[in-house]
């Protein structure tokens, strides 16, 4: 590859990036780095494995409880104790004062869903403590520093010991009234809401986090705003799935249609049973999921000791649609050996799924005619169907959408999410595409079963008008075109070469003034394309869309992951490519 290396004009292999941009490692003047764009959160598959989500603290000043928070009955002073997750010197100590009231610290914020709230907090002379919500009265948590436990009241409250004397306490709740966060000094583990207290002892406070979700998850320091991590908006993916080295990911705009797609024990889950079934048991956030925290849940289901198809024991739930192909995921497993189950989207026929002990993703693709349709997990007995009595599995990531695959995870909580599309390209690359002859060499999983799935382009401001070079992977097999003043110049459709889901391709797309010829894995693909005039001038390249006009042409539809991208400006010669391309 060295010797490729320093004849290509550019090589994109993805290890560098930022907000809206890849870096290519040649040129080295940053002339060749793609732009990126895509305007939503989206998750991937990071280094280690786990799933990689959105994550993101929306209180201001997390470890300044002076700023922005306001103060009542009590004095704040700042990082007067280490902190217990590096040490740095930046808890702050609370001191209550005056006589019998609320005493408290406490900021604005909106509530309207399911969130989170944390924070990392030690007693000094004072043993307990409260959250609470502003204006909603059905929320609440106390936490005893001291002996380390907790109780809830609407809500779910943990307390876990972080060191030093820290715990991490955190309340999880929904609300659509609140609009503020508290923490209070209280004087038992059984008080009230909001109640007084004479105490004027001290707490030492860090790290306070909210958080849409029903767990806390690591945390995320902020000053004067909200602060995300993960694959925000803009933010390219170099996704690590089924690999040791990331392969950027590229994707087409997805809805997940379910919602609350970890919260089984949610209502939005409808939980049935008929003839002798019984209704499933959900047990919240006790299994740790694919993207590494304890917020999988446990279900168990139990069909009874009937015999027939109507002995069932289900959870479901109705998702809109239209008469079209729609693909159903989920992750599960069970806590030792296998269990079977039956999944369903189209309101009548099942399909059967073993799970075992591992995490995994399961996929079911059906074409659909009704526009209320119900995606359905279940155990039935009788003719036909697993004979199993029970079933206990845990699940995490449920996901429905439009389309003939699978692709990336979309968390919701509440209602339904859009994943809008992935792009990456490069507008001013005159200079590094071959203007009379030229090489187009990409390595990339094609991971789609769909068409219109344009590849890899080569294009002048508009494709059509100013003419493009390009790949397109039809029915699974490439196609090649050469277009220029609103006609082709050259094109061969269907080429005696298959490409399916999940397929690593190697692929070298040559062209001169006269011809191009297109070799994947080591092999000139079909014969030598002849081009009816000279190739069209070409400014942009294009990863995963054909690009440069016709906006209903150029949002791309295929999931690819791309490992490598290299230009030349040379013709590569047959054996160069045979070479290049050899898997």
């Amino acid at each position: 590859m060295s010797s490729y290396f320093d004849e290509a004009s550019l090589v994109m292999i993805p290890s560098g990036y930022k907000n809206q941009k890849v870096y290519s490692v040649k040129p080295l003047d940053g002339s060749g780095d793609l732009t990126f764009s895509r305007a939503s959160s989206a998750t991937r598959v990071a280094s280690n494995g786990l799933i990689e989500k959105v994550r993101t603290n929306l209180i201001l000043q997390s470890q300044d409880f002076s700023t922005t928070w306001s103060a009542n009955s009590c004095t704040v002073a700042t990082n007067t104790t280490a902190n217990p997750l590096n040490g740095a010197v930046d808890a702050d100590t609370i001191t209550f004062t005056g006589g019998t009231t609320q005493k408290y610290v406490i900021q604005a914020f909106s509530f309207n869903g399911n969130y989170t709230v944390s924070a990392y907090l030690k007693a000094g002379t004072n043993q307990f403590v409260q959250f609470l919500l502003g204006s909603d009265a059905g929320v609440y948590a106390n936490f005893d520093l001291v002996n380390g436990t907790a109780s809830a009241t609407g809500s779910t409250a943990t307390i876990v010991a972080a060191g030093g004397g820290f715990f991490r306490c955190s309340m999880s709740f929904t609300s659509t009234t609140g609009t503020h966060v508290f923490i209070q000094a209280v004087d038992s583990l059984a008080a009230t809401r909001f109640a007084t207290t004479s105490s004027t002892g001290t707490l030492i406070a860090f790290g306070y986090q909210l958080e849409t979700g029903d767990i806390a998850t690591d945390y995320i320091a902020t000053t004067s705003a909200a602060v995300s991590v993960g694959p925000v908006s803009g933010l390219p993916r170099l996704d690590y799935l089924n690999s040791s080295c990331p392969r950027l990911l590229l994707e087409p705009q997805r809805t997940n249609l379910v919602i609350y797609s970890e919260q089984f024990d949610n209502a939005g889950w409808g939980k049935s049973q008929s003839g002798t079934g019984l209704v499933p048991v959900v047990t919240a956030n006790n299994a740790i999921s694919p993207d590494g925290y304890q917020n999988a849940d446990t279900i168990v289901f139990d069909a009874g000791a009937g015999t027939t198809a109507s002995d069932i024991s289900a959870i479901f739930q109705t998702f809109g649609g239209t008469t079209a192909t729609y693909t159903a995921s989920f992750y599960a497993k069970t806590a030792s050996g296998t269990a079977q189950i039956q999944v369903r989207i189209d309101g009548s026929n099942y399909d059967k799924f073993t799970i075992t002990n591992q995490w995994q993703r399961f996929t079911l693709t059906k074409a659909l005619t009704g526009t209320s349709n119900v995606f359905e997990m279940a155990i039935r007995r009788g003719l036909n169907e697993p004979m199993n009595a029970s079933a206990t599995i845990q699940l995490w990531g449920v996901q429905v959408e439009l389309g003939a695959y699978a692709t990336s995870y979309i968390p919701t909580l509440g209602t339904s999410v859009t994943r809008v599309l992935d792009r990456a390209f490069e507008s001013s690359a005159s200079a590094l595409i071959g203007q009379t002859e030229g090489t187009l060499f990409g390595e990339f999983v094609f991971d789609s079963s769909e068409n219109v799935n344009r590849v890899f382009s080569i294009t002048g401001t508009d494709w059509n008008t100013d003419g493009s070079i390009r790949l397109d992977i039809i029915a699974n097999k490439p196609e090649i075109y050469a277009r220029k003043g609103g006609a082709d110049i050259g094109s061969a459709g269907s080429l005696p070469y298959t490409i399916n889901k999940g397929a690593t391709v190697k692929f070298a797309l040559v062209y001169t003034a006269s011809t191009m010829k297109l070799f994947i894995a080591g092999a000139q693909i079909g014969s030598a394309v002849s081009l009816s005039t000279t190739p069209p001038a070409c400014s942009l390249l294009y990863v995963n869309e054909l690009g440069g006009g016709f906006s209903s042409l150029s949002q791309n539809n295929q999931r690819t992951l791309w490992k490598q991208v290299l230009l030349f400006t040379s013709a590569l010669t047959d054996s160069q490519a045979i070479e290049l391309t050899t898997l």
